[in-house]
Parts: structure tokens; sequence; C-alpha cells
């Protein structure tokens, strides 16, 4: 994404597109694998995140165990966000069911020492849970990729130009 009308672009085809009919499944192993594709074609990039969102546990296409060794020798990262049951039920257990949900992420979904799992209960904070989980990916250090980048696009700590907050450092937009 290179400006903001390809953003606004790529928005408008989103809010388009209705969801297709699907045989019930979790392919997270496929879903893996073809999201880190899509990532390691763009050889553009300097950091490599997948996003896998989730309602359950793997039951179809290779597991995610597999596919997630192979992607780490691949530099992607992958973080996900494990949703919990909706509705309350008599004996509500889903603190138990979100908590055995984030483990097997923790356990076969995620790749990198920094990726992490967002969980939420419900649909209905799902649209939060994907801000926090988006916070916390643009908020970690890539300083070890800098050596991609012309130097003279870093923001030292300390200059007019650095944002708040003790020795933080930023990238220069290229039009500067």
């Amino acid at each position: 994404m290179r400006s903001a009308a390809a953003i606004d672009s790529l928005a408008a085809r989103l809010q388009a597109t209705a969801r297709a009919p699907a045989p019930p499944g979790t392919a997270l192993g496929a879903a893996m694998a073809f999201g880190a594709d899509l990532l390691t074609g763009q050889p553009d990039c300097w950091r490599r995140t997948l996003d896998i969102s989730g309602d359950g546990k793997h039951n179809m296409g290779p597991h995610p165990r597999h596919v997630r060794d192979r992607l780490a020798r691949r530099d992607v990262t992958i973080n996900a966000l494990a949703i919990g049951a909706d509705a309350p039920r008599s004996t509500d257990r889903r603190q138990e069911e979100i908590a055995a949900l984030s483990s097997y992420f923790r356990a076969f979904v995620i790749t990198d020492p920094g990726a992490f799992v967002e969980a939420t209960i419900g649909f209905e904070d799902y649209g939060a849970a994907m801000v926090r989980k988006l916070l916390k990916e643009l908020e970690a250090p890539a300083m070890s990729h800098l050596s991609r980048f012309n130097r003279s696009l870093i923001i030292r700590p300390g200059s007019p130009d650095a944002p708040p907050g003790p020795g933080r450092a930023a990238i220069r937009p290229r039009d500067q």
C-alpha cells in the first residue's frame, strides 16, 4: 500500500466483499501457508507479519504445527487473535474455552519469540481486539531491519522531529 488512495480502494473492496459459502471447518495451516506465500512474494517488505484470527482449532488441511515450523525459517512472524464463544451458557465456561484456544494458538500457530496471541470473547469485541493487536504489532521495535533502509531516513531520539518519549527513534517519511 503506497498511498491513501490505494488504502481507500482496498477498504472499499473489502467492505463490498460478500462472504462466500464454504464447508464448515478451520484450516489454520492452509491459511498460514497461503498468507506466508503472499508475504514472501513481496521483496520490498522489511517485516513480514501474518495475522491469523480464528474461533477454533485446526480440523482440516495441514496441521498448523507443520506449517509453522516451515515458516519460522522464512522470516515470517505470525500473531493470532483467538475468538471465544459468543453466547454465555448455563455453565459459562467461556474463560476456560478462550484460555484453551489461546494456548493452542501459542503452541501451534505463532512463530516468533516476539509473536503473541490476543484474545476476545465473542465477535462483538472482535473490532476492539483487532485494534489492540494491530497496535501491539505497530509498536514492536524493528531496529534490526534498518540496514535495508537509507539511514538518512532515521529520526534520532532527541531531535526536533523525534516522537515523544525517552529514547524513541522513528523512520522519516520518504518525502522529507
